[in-house]
Formats: C-alpha cells, sequence, structure tokens
C-alpha cells in the first residue's frame, strides 16, 4: 500500500531530476542539477537549475525556467581581476535579461546598476519616512561672533557667480550631486541669515518709524 502511495504522490507531481558534470581538465567543473516539472501540457517544462561553469569569471547560479524559457536567475560570479565573489539577480522583461539588483563580496549593493558605494539605485526610491544622521547643523549662524554678510556682499557674490555663497553651482550639481545632509544645512543656514536681515531691517523700521513721529510733532509746533 505505501510503496502505490509513493508511486501515485511521484505521477502527480510529475517531477524530474536531471544531473549533468564534466572535468574540464583543468581541476574546474562544468554541471547542471536540473529539477523539472511537467505541466498538463508536456511541451511546457518549468525548471530550476543550478549551474557550475568555470570560464574567464567562474560562476555558480540558480536558473528559473518557466515553459522552456528563461526567466530569472541568481548568479554567484567571481571576477578574476580582484577576485572578488558578487552576487548578482537577473530577471526577463520586455528588453530581454536584465541586472535587477548585484550584492558586491563588499558589502555594497546595486539595484538597477552596479554599486560603487554601500547602496546605489537607479530609479526613484518611496519611503513612508527616512532618517540621515548628520555630525553638525546650521545654529553656529545665531553665534554672537558669526561674521553675517552684508547685502552688498551678497549682492556682490550673486552678480560674480550667479548662485549663493557656500551653495554649489548648477554645474557642480550636474556633475557631482549633493549631499542631503550637507544641502540641508546650507539651505538651513541661508534661512537663518534671511531672518536676521529681517530682523535687522525691522530694527531699522522702528528707528525710522520713531523719527518720524518725532519729526512729526516738531512740524506741529512750528
Amino acid at each position: 500500500m505505501k510503496k502505490i502511495r509513493l508511486l501515485f504522490a511521484i505521477s502527480l507531481f510529475s517531477t524530474s531530476i536531471f544531473s549533468q558534470w564534466n572535468n574540464n581538465g583543468d581541476n574546474s567543473t562544468t554541471g547542471t542539477l536540473k529539477i523539472s516539472s511537467l505541466s498538463s501540457n508536456s511541451s511546457n517544462v518549468n525548471t530550476i537549475e543550478i549551474r557550475s561553469h568555470a570560464s574567464n569569471e567562474s560562476y555558480q547560479g540558480i536558473n528559473f525556467n518557466f515553459n522552456n524559457l528563461l526567466k530569472s536567475y541568481i548568479i554567484s560570479q567571481i571576477t578574476p581581476q580582484n577576485g572578488r565573489v558578487d552576487l548578482k539577480f537577473r530577471t526577463m522583461n520586455s528588453a530581454g535579461i536584465a541586472s535587477q539588483m548585484i550584492y558586491t563580496g563588499d558589502g555594497d549593493l546595486g539595484i538597477g546598476t552596479t554599486p560603487k558605494s554601500k547602496l546605489d539605485v537607479n530609479g526613484t526610491i518611496r519611503s513612508k519616512e527616512v532618517k540621515i544622521e548628520a555630525t553638525g547643523w546650521s545654529d553656529f549662524v545665531f553665534d554672537k561672533d558669526y561674521m553675517l554678510p552684508t547685502l552688498s556682499e551678497v549682492e556682490s557674490h550673486i552678480n560674480e557667480h550667479k548662485h549663493l555663497s557656500d551653495i554649489p553651482s548648477e554645474k557642480e550639481v550636474i556633475e557631482n550631486g549633493i549631499n542631503v545632509v550637507e544641502m540641508q544645512a546650507k539651505l538651513l543656514q541661508k534661512i537663518e541669515e534671511l531672518t536676521l536681515y529681517v530682523i535687522e531691517q525691522n530694527k531699522q523700521i522702528a528707528a525710522q518709524d520713531e523719527r518720524i513721529k518725532q519729526l512729526e510733532k516738531y512740524s506741529e509746533v512750528l
């Protein structure tokens, strides 16, 4: 009875395992371990392949095939130039096979791109909240010894450089991008400087109003 149940289970899942490994003659091995699942239509086969391949860039990988077509795969690949082993995730879209994510042996992660830092994303990031740690802020503007530029100096810098001081130019931003924390701090610095200008102008206006009132009283006496 147990044998009948086992045969029934095997026929129900219609799964086959195929393994083939070849010695390349250079102490390396190339081979494939394939697990296949037949659909009701025997022409359509879904397979998972575990591959080992030795070449200029040796790799081991897992391929996911649907209806006899490669749809996605995960590769652990060594780069001979630096001996680093990277983990690559690739999927198929309308344009063909594309690398969607790369996790390098150095611990860097790239989504849609090869990473050059801890996390590189080629596309839009959507999040509920982003918290960035900072090592400093712009409250130094309110220190008593802070040298607030005069408005004449601000105007002169704008006329000469076409942007505010301490703020990168359009060319610099296009070429190098921006550091979010640094830019937020610099923008806050400009807001705080503007606040000081407004406070000073308000004092001047109040003094002028008082002077006008005194002149009006003097004119009435005359």
